[in-house]
């Protein structure tokens, strides 16, 4: 009788120096302003650490997450409580993308390990569409600073400055009335 193998996953330490957020532009169709200003600020501090890695999974320190997203408050519980909610709404969405010939329902992350004790986040991306945030010299890009994002104090504001970002070499003109 043969044992099944043992697989081992790889687990990248982020380190905190990467402080620029980048991810395809698909992910910008992801509606996400279910999401708080606070959990935005993670969920953004999160990918700036998970970007062209190629680990399934990636441990971020609890100091980490509170420098990259400026989180203000200082006890572990509330920042538990923070990543809970966010990784509860970010399970429960259904993001979808679609053309004309398919479409694809997933979850970008489909593992959140939230350890208290250690004061880490462990995150792994769903690995059909590691693409959102690695082969980025491939396609279409937003990229922005972790520390510019986290300065705005609406969740609504940060979404117009994504879709900005994305849009920033592109010259377009907007009349009043098509509003």
């Amino acid at each position: 009788m043969s044992k099944e193998p043992v697989v081992q996953q790889e687990i990248v330490t982020a380190f905190p120096n990467t402080k620029e957020v980048r991810y395809d532009n698909e992910l910008n169709r992801i509606p996400i302003g279910f999401m708080n200003e606070s959990e935005q600020n993670i969920f953004f501090a999160i990918l700036s650490q998970v970007k062209e890695t190629s680990e399934r999974k990636t441990k971020l320190s609890f100091t980490q997450i509170r420098e990259l997203a400026s989180f203000q408050k200082t006890s572990n519980k509330e920042l538990i409580k923070s990543l809970d909610n966010m990784t509860t709404k970010l399970a429960s969405l259904n993001v979808r993308i679609h053309n004309q010939q398919q479409i694809i329902k997933f979850t970008l992350f489909p593992t959140f390990q939230i350890d208290g004790d250690q004061q880490t986040l462990t995150v792994a991306v769903n690995e059909d569409f590691r693409y959102i945030v690695n082969d980025l010299a491939k396609g279409f890009v937003t990229n922005f600073d972790i520390e510019e994002f986290t300065s705005i104090k609406s969740k609504y504001a940060k979404t117009a400055f994504r879709l900005a970002r994305e849009h920033e070499n592109e010259v377009f003109d907007v009349v009043l009335k098509d509003f």
